[in-house]
């Protein structure tokens, strides 16, 4: 009997003396595996929120008997099985940890009262003992607490990118260079790439990296604790040569940028000063995923390190390949919410997603609205996701109120009631110009605003709270844009909706004014090292005059007029 089972049985007895029982049998070797909280099974109930105490406790009341004094213990003919059982699978499977294999050996016997304890909790046994037998990978590697191994992660629907997967795999099975580096933007799917690959492995649905792992690195877990030289150093060479020792291990690493600088100190090295003659000499195999901007920021400054990669370029996926994805993951979203999802609601999400999430990416963008729409249905009690979960998770998500007819009808009518003249018929198409049917791809919209300064400026405020929701409009004063335009930008990306006033345009310099009527036509300010996009913003030119020079007319959508109390609409 080895030292572990000795030490399992010893925290058996206990659990049976705590009980007050003289025997120990399947329910008090499964506390103690509990007790440990190491193994698959011990993980896997406790993602089901399942704990060694919940469990002790209900044990105590089914088969407890602590009036009776305990005598000596005897070990069931169950527990012996058990104990001999584990001990011939480890045997036979070295690799493996002892939690484990009584784990395994634990399920492998579902009459037990270990078994019928669990079933109580409604546990699915047939997935723990599936999840269990999979549980397997590099007993080097499971041991380093940076690293986790991908093959056994829950397998999602996964559709798309199949050229880029079978670009991966050829560049693992180079002699040179067989270190693949995912470039894209953020949420565009490259963690979900790799992990599709390592459990298409597991899966045995990739023959030429059979019996491969994938084991992703956690940089912070690396670099925590390394307070003194030296520390860090030892463990990196420690998982360095973990990965050496077995070659059919594939190291991830995931914001790749972050490993340059990674644990240095003073008089010390980084991660990429190790990874560098590894990959060379082809040692282990990297796969690395970063951004575009930190690729060229960083990856690129350091060309020993960008030549030992093969860049893969992952684009964002357009909205009908969004929309297999999303269909390939519904069922998943809905079980586990335990909703229903109807189909025709999936574009919708993404409509919706790409025009009031603009600096998202697909797919990320569009899971997200997906997942939250269910989990606001299910917090609202609603057994059926409808349109409405989803409207209210977007305006959550972008600060946008998306109730466009409503807000209209609400603006109308105080409007009426401040100027009694108003030409409603005109208003109402300017302002339902306003709304999300359009999916401008550029500019929300364009008005110029004529007449006395401070009837202007009381139309825009009421414009300002009641459609778009806000305390007061962004005024950019042309004859002062340098000071202004960096606080007017940062507000801008801060809320996008809302209603940007330019004053002075006429007085302004030329060159300042060409500036601003490129960003209109584009629908985007460059400035502060950002994009600053308008596709929801309304731009407000307040002019003295009621003529319109030639570069605003073929701009401005509508033109107000005020005179006196009476706002007209000139077309």
């Amino acid at each position: 009997m080895s030292l572990k089972q000795k030490a399992m049985l010893e925290r058996a007895k206990m659990e049976a003396q705590r009980m007050g029982n003289d025997y120990v049998g399947s329910e008090h070797l499964l506390l103690a595996l509990l007790h440990q909280n190491e193994g698959c099974l011990a993980k896997g109930l406790a993602a089901q929120g399942i704990y060694y105490f919940q469990v002790r406790s209900d044990a105590e009341i089914l088969f407890g008997m602590k009036e009776q004094p305990t005598q000596q213990l005897q070990i069931t003919a169950i527990a012996d099985t058990l104990l001999a059982q584990c001990e011939q699978l480890q045997q036979e499977r070295p690799q493996q940890s002892f939690e484990d294999c009584m784990g395994e050996v634990l399920l492998s016997h579902p009459s037990s009262v270990a078994m019928e304890l669990l079933r109580r909790y409604d546990v699915c046994l047939e997935e723990l003992h599936v999840a269990g037998k999979k549980r397997g990978g590099i007993a080097a590697l499971n041991a380093l607490e940076a690293l986790h191994c991908l093959n056994f992660a829950t397998r999602q629907g996964f559709v798309e990118r199949e050229e880029q997967l079978e670009l991966l795999v050829e560049i693992l099975l180079r002699r040179e260079k067989a270190n693949p580096l995912l470039v894209g933007e953020a949420g565009v799917g490259k963690s979900a790439l790799v992990e599709a690959l390592a459990q298409r492995i597991e899966a045995g649905e990739i023959a030429a990296l059979k019996d491969h792992y994938i084991y992703a690195l956690d940089i912070n877990t690396l670099v925590a604790g390394t307070r003194y030289r030296g520390d860090f150093e030892e463990k990196l060479k420690k998982l360095i040569a973990a990965f050496r020792s077995h070659p059919n291990a594939i190291l991830f690493i995931d914001e790749l940028h972050q490993v340059i600088g990674a644990g240095r100190s003073e008089g010390s090295i980084d991660v990429a000063s190790v990874l560098k003659p590894c990959l060379a000499r082809r040692q282990l195999r990297c796969i690395g995923a970063t951004t575009l901007e930190e690729y060229e920021r960083h990856i690129e400054k350091d060309p020993a390190l960008q030549r030992r990669f093969q860049c893969v370029r992952l684009m964002e996926p357009d909205p009908q390949q969004t929309r297999r994805i999303l269909m390939a993951r519904c069922e998943e979203y809905a079980g586990f919410h335990q909703v229903e999802i109807a189909g025709e609601l999936i574009p919708t999400m993404i409509a919706c997603a790409d025009y009031y999430l603009p600096f998202g990416h697909f797919p990320d963008k569009a899971l997200d609205v997906l997942d939250l729409s269910c989990a606001y249905a299910r917090a609202h009690a609603q057994d059926k996701v409808d349109e409405t979960c989803v409207r209210e998770v977007i305006a959550s998500l972008s600060q946008i109120p998306v109730d466009v007819e409503q807000r209209t009808r609400q603006t109308l009518e105080v409007l009426t009631q401040r100027c009694p003249d108003l030409p409603l018929r005109q208003l109402t198409e300017a302002l339902q110009g306003l709304g999300e049917h359009r999916r401008q791809k550029t500019l929300l919209g364009c008005w110029a605003l004529s007449g006395e300064p401070r009837q202007c400026r009381h139309m825009l405020q009421l414009l300002a709270e009641e459609f778009f929701h806000q305390e007061d409009c962004l005024t950019l004063d042309m004859n002062v844009y340098p000071f202004l335009c960096g606080e007017v930008l940062q507000r801008l990306y801060r809320q996008p909706y809302t209603i940007l006033c330019i004053e002075h345009f006429d007085d302004a310099l030329e060159e300042l004014r060409s500036l601003l009527l490129r960003a209109i036509r584009e629908g985007a300010f460059w400035g502060e090292g950002r994009q600053v996009s308008l596709r929801h913003t309304l731009v407000v030119f307040l002019q003295d005059s009621e003529d319109l020079c030639g570069e605003l007319s073929a701009l401005v959508g509508s033109h107000f007029q005020l005179e006196g109390s009476a706002p007209c609409l000139l077309s």
